[in-house]
């Protein structure tokens, strides 16, 4: 039903809870409901067999006997034969009917993501019989044939496993997949690629059954997805895009648990870890995602970008896993000098970052490049070249080169409003370019005039404000909770209680024994003379009609006694009553003395005790008449109206309870939002965007109160619209107003509060809301119920009211009861003289309950309330300021301090930095930044970083004192595998968490003594999207930029050239939450260069993003790099890397390991090279085929194909090793740097030319192995 955690767990919740509240009209009336009525409430509200279980016990326990066996089928009270084994089995009932209906559900409407079947499939013979049957390839329109140009033809020795045929899939007018025709085959990997929304995840979710096609099919393993998707399942395996795992579960469990559900015995699944998924990195899970995908012997396995998010080693040994090396080699490198022309009039200069030039070398003029290198070698120094080097080229380009016209042009229009840009972008991309938008090349527009001080607030409350408006009116269902919800209970319930048969008018009630004889639940004794008339004519009645037991020699007393010590609850369970005649001699003479013996638990026995005797007298007496005995109670008066007030049965406290309950819901659903915004760090993006938190909390309690005082005035009408006589008075509805305006300050200030505690919404909402109705429901009915003089514990009661009104729902409750009974108790009291009165009788209602003021001290007055639900709201932000001051956590740093944990942990920090295995770059930039003075680095750098360190405990230092300056207009990149400290850095650097030593200057400003200012000068893209769902992408960014104080006329311009520039114009008007996974990054991306601050930090800004949206975020980078941002980015891409950064640092365990640019750390940090061959596969097949016929079984054909290049190459370098072998493709390494460029490119020319190469590559070895070899030294990697 809901497509949502957050709203399910919101409307369950809230039906739980409600569920409980028609008990509460209910309990009053239990006598008078018959067993069939109870059925009936029972079976239509979930919880009411567990509250009718309750009462009960509790009834059975005041028995002194509680529930046993044998009383399981028994009512409590002989007019009630409701038992405990009823509500039992309604609660089964319950249950087999609410999993029916979720099975149903589920099945006919699965929601977003699932097949649904017909509303009529019981009723259908195909889904009770075994209707699976295999499909053969045939009957499925297709969509074409594919042009022979980009398209291979199907190999005709390998089988089949999927087979795509005319696969369509439309949302509402957008076109998703298009007649989709392809093949899978058996023992093969193939991969999808595309830009983001061109369907790759779309055909993904259609072949697992997530989404139904629209038109077309497709078989696997024979089995028709739209047929037999039980079939499809047992035998496919799915890593999604995103990681769908359980936080809970350990490695092994994960593993154990979805290879049971393939149908894998237990004793087949291997054992594996048991760290709980939660514990893991991003790229662990997604590695844990891809196990979880092959784990069974999946047959087919489908992988939604499964190294996404994870580090080079971590994504290299899971292309290990899937038997496929995708090589994202280096596209922008190396540095040649303009000479080059010379040599190769072709060549292209593709970029210039820093001190590198990266060019591109035409491949059909191969033949050329030995000569080139060998020239290069000998004029490096006369040119001024420290280093050089080769790389090749990626899929990424590959793709960038054949992705279809159409689309591009498409893609490009999409992205600029259909301008020119799209012709020039297809141009740059047919000539092999990378695509470069004409825009970029003019500039890109991220900042404007700004407000300053008074106005820069205002806005910055207006943005606030404008934000909270648009969460609320954009979520229905909280909308729903909040308003609608509330209305319609509070509605019901008071319709129902109006309606319900009322308590305090009873009817009359006829009196006897005669629907309790029949089933046994009568005992009546007899202990006189049966000579006598009465004792006779009492045996007489009692016998024509009821069974008696007749004694002679004992007194009822004593018999009594005997029975109950038998069996006690089966004596006093009955309906028993007695008659003893006593004859006494006294000086007046022989008297008799007639005694009416009764048990006191069944209602009304006292007086049907005496019944009984009256009809015996008549009887004795020879009159054959009846006397009847009826118990028709005295209509209520206003003094027992008043007598009443406030208590549990009245209508104006059924109203104060269901109002502070409805309201309490209401204001428990205020945490939402902002534990929304504090865990997708949404929150703390608007704090580095300039906004502080007075401005920041006040615009958010503006919001909640608006939103919570207009249901309040809706519930006011609904309540004088159903007659409640109190709330007619003017006086009484504006002290409830007060009151609610009251209860709405301290709920806000309490779920700010709150918001810290908990890190799922709905989880928060849920505990809150219960500790609300436990504080609220519960509490008001304790309180009112032990107010009451015939109990005693009158001071009990005042003393829990004094400390629970403290709590706001309680405040709130017991304060619109109080007011209703104010105006109730000042009509009644007002004629008593209460000086004279109350000094006689203290108990009196008008002495213990009545001021002449609403505000009064006193029980019906609700000053105490007031002062409570204030003082509350203002304490709770007077925490929750001293969080955000980061106050608590300084306090908590100076305790540790004084206890020597931070003495200890900086002892080790300081032994751990004496090694002597760190870098001499590494070591000279400590140098450099320690021993230069802070002013004469400003004058250069943006971001200067000092001895920076974090020290989560005594055992744990994620960052150990980083040393670095970042230049104005330089790009700095962070590498590291997950866990290495980057984050951990950013975190410190942004004040998203306290750095434990050293510290941070940005433009001049100490992270640790001037965050505001610092600020103003930082940009901020967070590894994981902080971003608003509910907001568009225009929003969000005006937001940002209204933060940052830019002009409203320039803000327009300013989301335009962002969304331009950054490839997402056709999304800009859409909900954030629609976005893909790229589009978010692109968004996040635009947020952090709004203001064009001088340092922006991007953590991974590229993830998930397609090459052509990828190349235009770097373009973007290079242009405000020119002009003059220091920017710091971390990836797990090393193409990003070399393309976007000047210089680099790889961290480990929380260290700098080395440092310089691309170039420089793979001169000094690499071993060897890399040389991929391919031979023209099409035409040595057909020569060789005679051979391979004569061939052994124990090689395959292309094997001996290659055996040929393999020596040859083995013979020019014999240190090699093969690292990779396929049908028509080599790959080798060449260790060591002492091998010329020229050496290599001549030897493989000549093997081009002798064994008829397609094509091959030589490349110097990668960045990602320089990586590979630092990452072996982290901790965590080295198992």
């Amino acid at each position: 039903v809901f497509a949502t955690a957050n709203t399910a767990a919101t409307a369950a919740g809230f039906l739980w809870v409600l569920n409980y509240i028609p008990f509460g009209f209910f309990f009053p009336r239990v006598n008078m409901m018959t067993r069939v009525w109870k059925y009936v409430s029972c079976f239509l509200l979930g919880n009411i067999p567990l509250s009718y279980a309750c009462y009960i016990f509790a009834m059975f326990e005041n028995d002194s006997s509680g529930v046993q066996w044998e009383n399981l089928m028994d009512g409590i009270t002989l007019d009630d034969s409701f038992c405990i084994f009823d509500c039992m089995v309604m609660m089964i009932v319950n249950a087999v009917v609410s999993m029916t209906a979720g099975f149903y559900i589920e099945l006919v409407w699965p929601g977003k993501y699932g097949v649904p079947l017909p509303w009529y499939f019981p009723f259908t013979k195909w889904f009770w019989t075994d209707g699976i049957r295999k499909e053969h390839s045939k009957g499925v329109e297709s969509g074409g044939n594919p042009g022979t140009g980009n398209f291979e033809v199907d190999p005709m020795h390998l089988k089949s496993y999927i087979e795509i045929k005319g696969l369509t899939k439309v949302f509402g007018k957008n076109v998703a997949v298009n007649k989709l025709n392809i093949k899978f085959f058996e023992n093969q990997v193939t991969s999808l690629l595309g830009h983001n929304g061109a369907g790759k995840t779309t055909t993904m979710s259609m072949l697992t059954g997530l989404v139904i096609p629209t038109s077309g099919t497709a078989l696997v393993n024979g089995y028709d997805i739209c047929k037999n998707m039980g079939f499809v399942r047992a035998n496919l395996g799915l890593c999604p895009q995103y990681n769908v795992l359980f936080d809970e579960l350990t490695v092994e469990e994960h593993i154990r648990f979805f290879s049971l559900l393939k149908g894998c015995s237990p004793s087949e699944v291997d054992e594996e870890r048991h760290a709980p998924s939660k514990n893991l990195s991003g790229g662990m899970k997604r590695k844990l995602s891809v196990g979880i995908a092959f784990c069974a012997g999946s047959k087919a396995v489908l992988l939604d970008e499964p190294s996404s998010g994870m580090d080079p080693r971590t994504r290299r040994s899971t292309w290990d896993l899937i038997q496929m090396i995708v090589k994202q080699e280096n596209c922008l490198q190396k540095k040649i000098t303009d000479f080059l022309h010379n040599k190769i009039p072709s060549i292209q200069l593709n970029d210039d970052v820093g001190q590198e030039l990266s060019y591109s070398l035409p491949d059909n003029e191969s033949s050329k490049f030995p000569s080139l290198f060998e020239d290069l070698e000998l004029k490096k120094d006369q040119l001024g070249i420290s280093s050089f080097g080769v790389s090749n080229a990626s899929m990424e380009e590959v793709f960038m080169r054949v992705v279809k016209p159409d689309a591009i042009e498409t893609f490009a229009k999409n992205g600029h409003n259909g301008s020119t840009n799209g012709h020039r972008i297809l141009d740059n991309i047919r000539n092999g370019d990378c695509p470069e938008s004409p825009l970029l090349n003019k500039g890109i527009v991220v900042d404007g005039p700004r407000y300053e001080k008074l106005e820069l607030f205002l806005y910055q409350f207006k943005a606030i404000i404008i934000k909270k408006l648009l969460f609320l009116l954009r979520n229905r269902g909280l909308a729903a909770l909040q308003i609608v919800i509330p209305i319609v209970v509070l509605a019901v319930a008071m319709v129902c209680f109006k309606t319900l048969p009322g308590i305090t008018t009873p009817g009359p009630l006829s009196l006897s024994l005669d629907k309790y004889e029949h089933v046994g639940h009568t005992t009546t004794l007899s202990n006189c003379d049966p000579t006598d008339l009465l004792c006779d004519g009492y045996r007489k009645f009692v016998s024509s009609k009821y069974e008696i037991e007749n004694f002679e020699n004992d007194t009822l007393g004593n018999i009594y006694l005997d029975k109950a010590e038998r069996n006690l609850r089966a004596t006093f369970s009955k309906v028993m009553i007695g008659m003893e005649q006593v004859k006494k001699k006294t000086s007046a003479g022989m008297t008799t003395e007639v005694t009416a013996f009764y048990n006191n638990r069944p209602f009304h026995n006292p007086p049907l005790a005496l019944n009984f005797i009256a009809n015996g007298a008549l009887q004795a007496f020879g009159i054959n008449q009846k006397i009847s005995l009826v118990n028709h109670p005295f209509v209520y008066n206003d003094f027992d109206n008043v007598k009443q007030a406030g208590d549990v049965f009245t209508l104006s406290f059924i109203a104060a309870w269901v109002t502070q309950f409805v309201l309490g819901v209401m204001g428990s659903a205020f945490i939402i939002f902002p534990v929304q915004e504090r865990i997708t760090g949404a929150k703390h993006l608007q704090f580095v965007a300039g906004v502080k938190a007075p401005i920041y909390w006040a615009g958010s309690v503006v919001v909640d109160i608006i939103n919570y005082m207009l249901p309040t005035v809706l519930l006011l009408l609904v309540l004088i619209g159903l007659n409640i006589e109190q709330f007619k008075h003017w006086d009484v509805v504006m002290w409830f107003l007060i009151l609610c305006f009251a209860h709405a300050w301290s709920m806000v200030g309490m779920m700010a509060l709150f918001s810290f505690v908990f890190t799922i919404p709905s989880g928060g909402f849920a505990r809150m809301t219960l500790a609300n109705s436990m504080f609220g429901i519960a509490a008001l009915m304790l309180v009112v119920n032990l107010d009451s003089p015939e109990l005693g514990l009158v001071e009990i009661a005042t003393l829990l009211h004094n400390i629970l009104v403290c709590f706001p729902n309680y405040a709130l409750g017991m304060g619109i009861a109080q007011i209703t009974v104010h105006k109730d108790l000042k009509d009644f009291c007002e004629p008593f003289d209460l000086q004279v009165m109350c000094p006689l009788d203290e108990y009196f209602i008008c002495c213990r309950k009545y001021s002449d003021n609403f505000y009064s001290w006193k029980v019906s007055g609700i000053g105490k309330n007031l002062l409570s639900l204030f003082s509350a709201g203002v304490l709770c932000f007077i925490a929750v300021f001293c969080i955000e001051m980061s106050i608590f956590s300084r306090i908590r740093a100076k305790i540790s301090c004084f206890k020597g944990n931070k003495k200890s942990s900086s002892e080790s920090l300081s032994n751990s930095n004496k090694s002597n295995d760190d870098d001499e770059d590494v070591l000279r930039e400590a140098e450099r930044i320690n021993g230069q003075s802070l002013i004469s680095q400003f004058k250069t750098h943006n971001l200067v970083i000092r001895n920076l360190t974090k020290v989560y405990n005594e055992r744990m230092t994620a960052v150990k004192k980083l040393n670095l300056g970042v230049a104005k207009g330089e790009t700095f990149g962070l590498l590291g595998v997950n866990g290495a400290g980057k984050t951990t850095t950013f975190k410190m650097i942004t004040g998203d968490i306290p750095i434990t030593s050293g510290d941070v200057f940005v433009c001049r400003n100490s992270i640790k003594r001037n965050l505001a200012a610092v600020y103003k000068n930082l940009g901020y893209c967070p590894q994981f999207d902080a971003v608003i769902e509910q907001l568009t992408g225009r929003e969000t960014i005006k937001m940002f930029a209204n933060l940052r104080g830019i002009k409203e006329t320039h803000i327009d311009r300013i989301v335009n050239n962002l969304a331009e520039n950054l490839l997402f114009t056709q999304h800009i008007d859409k909900k954030v939450g629609l976005y893909s996974g790229g589009n978010k990054r692109k968004l996040s991306t635009a947020v952090a260069m709004l203001g064009n601050p001088p340092v922006v930090f991007l953590d991974e800004p590229t993830t998930g993003l397609d090459p052509v949206a990828r190349r235009h975020v770097w373009n973007a980078i290079n242009r405000l790099r020119e002009t003059g941002t220091s920017v710091v980015i971390t990836s797990h891409c090393m193409e990003e890397c070399e393309a976007l950064c000047s210089r680099l640092a790889i961290m480990v365990d929380g260290r700098f390991r080395c440092l310089g640019s691309p170039q420089h750390l793979k001169n000094k940090f690499g071993e060897g090279y890399s040389i991929v061959a391919q031979l023209n596969y099409t035409s040595t097949t057909s020569s060789k085929t005679e051979q391979s016929n004569q061939v052994s079984g124990t090689a395959q054909p292309w094997e001996l194909e290659l055996r040929g290049l393999k020596d040859f190459i083995k013979s020019h370098f014999p240190d090699c090793e093969l690292k990779d072998s396929h049908p028509g493709f080599v790959q080798y390494h060449v260790p060591g740097n002492s091998t010329k460029w020229a050496k290599l490119f001549a030897v493989m020319e000549e093997a081009k030319e002798k064994f008829n190469l397609e094509a091959y590559s030589v490349g110097q070895t990668s960045l990602e192995q320089v990586f590979f070899n630092f990452t072996k030294l982290q901790e965590s990697y080295k198992e």
